[in-house]
């Protein structure tokens, strides 16, 4: 299972410092107080990032009042992995949440985007991040960490036949 969180973002051309930071950055701009700590995780330096909702932000769904974060380097980059929390409390929050996770991404993508070098890029490893994977939301989850030959959600409104598959995808 710990291959399942072994991260959720990659990004290129943009060392661990430096992600640490811009998501610290984010992190503060949307009301937490963040602590960064360095360890080392198997002989490698990583940066651990500690938030906990200061000032009310209602946008801000029960289950993120306390977030963990881990930024490690890899060989072109670094990456990101989301601890903390590894679920929702209450389904009902899921689109609060949805909202968070994907405001971060954005200003993560953005941020990488003005770099000076213009080399970096941001690579999903998971669809979601982990508090987003449970509470029967298969629909997004990335068709790697379904079973074998689980097919994933359809684009087309209709579930046609394997026929009707082939037909989609022959030119007219």
């Amino acid at each position: 299972m710990e291959e399942h969180n072994a991260g959720w973002l990659r990004v290129r051309g943009i060392g661990r410092e430096r992600l640490a930071r811009y998501v610290s950055e984010f992190l503060s701009g949307a009301g937490y107080r963040v602590e960064e700590k360095n360890e080392l995780l198997g002989g490698q330096p990583a940066s651990r990032l500690v938030a906990d909702l200061a000032r009310p932000n209602p946008a801000v769904p029960s289950s993120f009042t306390h977030l963990e974060f881990l930024a490690s380097p890899t060989a072109a980059g670094s990456s990101l992995r989301w601890e903390v929390p590894s679920k929702l409390a209450h389904e009902s929050e899921r689109s609060r949440a949805q909202r968070l996770a994907t405001e971060l991404l954005s200003n993560l993508e953005q941020r990488v985007a003005l770099e000076s070098r213009s080399a970096g890029r941001i690579t999903k490893e998971s669809a979601v991040p982990p508090p987003l994977l449970t509470s029967g939301a298969s629909a997004a989850v990335p068709a790697s960490s379904r079973g074998p030959g689980a097919a994933g959600p359809r684009s087309s409104s209709h579930a046609g036949s394997s026929a009707d598959r082939s037909a989609e995808a022959e030119p007219s």
